[in-house]
């Protein structure tokens, strides 16, 4: 299956937007440390509810973190969206999610583990191109290699 749609690349001095499709953040620095890295690389960066949201092993309800997802792809300042994380839970949106939606406002979308059921459902039902790579919540850790990020 080959993608259709693609979204416009990150331009310098963009806006990512973050939400979180699985798993919640694990401690607070998860989330501030990657927002400092951004930031000073003159990134703006827009959260959304579910980054800090908690419901036992997921980050919310399904239908909370499909709203997020939505909210990423209308917002025109939003250059590119990033999944918190892997984790457990984004399984659980895919019956929730406007793939139609998706597919008039295409955008890049990046985050693993887990999130590989996100990407291949959001290819196959809307055609959207989307990267398998780090999550929001590892630019700025010490252990990431330049390359990867």
């Amino acid at each position: 299956m080959k993608a259709t749609r693609f979204g416009r690349p990150l331009p310098a001095a963009g806006t990512v937007g973050v939400f979180a499709p699985s798993g919640p953040f694990e401690n607070r620095s998860d989330v501030l440390r990657p927002i400092e890295w951004w930031k000073s690389r003159d990134y703006d960066v827009r959260l959304t509810d579910s980054v800090w949201a908690r419901q036992e092993y997921v980050a919310g309800p399904a239908q909370g973190r499909v709203d997020d997802l939505h909210a990423l792809l209308v917002d025109d300042e939003v250059d590119a969206i990033f999944c918190l994380w892997g984790g457990v839970g984004a399984i659980e949106m895919l019956p929730l999610i406007d793939y139609d939606l998706v597919a008039e406002h295409p955008k890049a979308i990046m985050g693993f583990s887990d999130v590989t059921n996100l990407h291949a459902a959001l290819l196959k039902l809307s055609g959207l191109c989307t990267f398998h790579g780090p999550g929001f919540g590892s630019f700025g850790a010490s252990d990431r290699e330049a390359f990867t990020l």
